[in-house]
């Protein structure tokens, strides 16, 4: 396994490290109802235990808008990388992805440079077209 992690606005392909500062949120786990203690958290990793469950993209808007977590959110498990570009609006900034499939991971998140809605990372295009600030 890699690590396709976002780092000074481009993505760039690591060895996968779980180092200390690593919290695991489970899919299941409500956010809302217990809010995680991220006190010298670096990296959460959310869970995707099928494709079909996406739970951990309102996870990951969770902790970038509601808890300011500020480190990094990284996906794992099931996720597909056709999901990678709507994860990546939410708030995640690393993917564990399996060796050689970087190119197509990196065709799925730059398969759309601009955004219509609001989100957790980039600009509205409508915002970019008249000159405001999403």
């Amino acid at each position: 396994m890699k690590l396709l992690e976002l780092k000074d606005r481009e993505w760039t392909l690591s060895d996968l490290d779980d180092g200390p500062g690593l919290l695991r949120v489970d899919n299941g786990q409500d956010l809302l109802e217990s809010p995680p203690d991220l006190t010298g958290i670096s990296v959460v990793r959310l869970d995707w235990p099928q494709f079909k469950l996406g739970q951990a993209f309102t996870q990951a808007r969770l902790l970038r808008q509601r808890y300011g977590f500020e480190g990094q959110i990284r996906a794992g498990g099931a996720i597909f990388r056709d999901q990678a570009w709507h994860a990546a609006r939410c708030g995640v900034t690393a993917f564990e992805i399996e060796d050689g499939a970087e190119d197509g991971w990196l065709e799925s998140l730059h398969a759309y440079p601009y955004h219509y809605q609001r989100a957790v990372t980039g600009e509205a295009a409508w915002a970019l077209r008249h000159g405001g600030s999403a």
